[in-house]
């Protein structure tokens, strides 16, 4: 599980989806962890050459989540990530459409006979009801912002973590890339269209990976510059692992402070 495969650059599920955008900008929580909080950097190893961690997932199970309908970008990328998180754990998630739009509307308050209330979804937002009330059974005990402009710092939270959430600026020329089954890449043209939330699974040579509207979305290095934010997320079966495998991240510091939280 997690490997990178290169003959898989630009694979697609879809053709020309609607393409709805949802991500609200950045809003600061003093819920937000740090990740350089927790970092030893005289040990922490240098990441993987290649990660795939959305390789996991069954072919043909993420699916639009109701992206093609309503702006719950933040929603589909959250969903994605735990099909991934538990594909590599050996456990089979999926989700439903219907299901992702009731999340939407309890996140935010969308009401589907209302179009005035598809506002879309701020990432704290989404990742404090994680934590808080959970998704569907699954909870995290916390989330923390990275350094997501140092290109490793980048390769090493998606390789710990499993994946990055991110938030993406997507121009014009993004979307007729997406369309044409290309990369994301330089130059970005056309215009900010929309913010856009999705988990970033994999790495390697040529840049980075998403699950985004029922597909996998390849990233050029370039594409770095369109974020305005990321995040990684730390579940149980993530704080065991630090606990027992020395990754370079001080897993009882996270540990006290994710328990200080508790009372936020």
């Amino acid at each position: 599980m997690g490997t990178f495969d290169p003959t898989c650059f630009a694979k697609w599920n879809v053709t020309n989806p609607s393409l709805k955008y949802g991500k609200n900008p950045p809003e600061h929580s003093p819920l937000t962890l740090r990740l350089d909080d927790y970092v030893e950097r005289s040990v922490l190893p240098a990441p993987e050459v290649r990660r795939g961690w959305e390789y996991a997932v069954p072919k043909g199970t993420y699916g639009m989540l109701g992206n093609d309908q309503v702006g719950n970008c933040v929603i589909a990328a959250v969903l994605h990530f735990i099909q991934i998180a538990n594909a590599n754990a050996g456990r089979v998630v999926t989700f439903t459409t219907e299901q992702a739009i009731q999340l939407y509307s309890d996140v935010t308050g969308y009401n589907p006979s209302d179009p005035s209330t598809d506002r879309g979804t701020a990432w704290t937002a989404m990742l404090e009801y994680w934590r808080t009330k959970g998704v569907y059974g699954h909870f995290i005990k916390a989330w923390a912002a990275f350094d997501y402009t140092d290109p490793v710092a980048y390769s090493q939270a998606i390789d710990i973590f499993e994946a990055a959430l991110i938030g993406i600026q997507v121009t014009g020329s993004m979307e007729k890339q997406f369309a044409a089954h290309k990369p994301c890449a330089a130059p970005f043209k056309g215009g900010v269209k929309g913010g856009h939330g999705v988990p970033v699974a994999g790495y390697g040579s040529k840049g980075r990976r998403c699950v985004t509207w029922n597909s996998l979305w390849d990233m050029a290095p370039e594409a770095d510059k369109q974020i305005d934010e990321a995040y990684v997320v730390v579940t149980d079966d993530v704080l065991n692992k630090l606990y027992q495998t020395p990754l370079g991240i001080n897993a009882t510091a996270l540990a006290a402070d994710i328990e200080a939280l508790r009372t936020k």
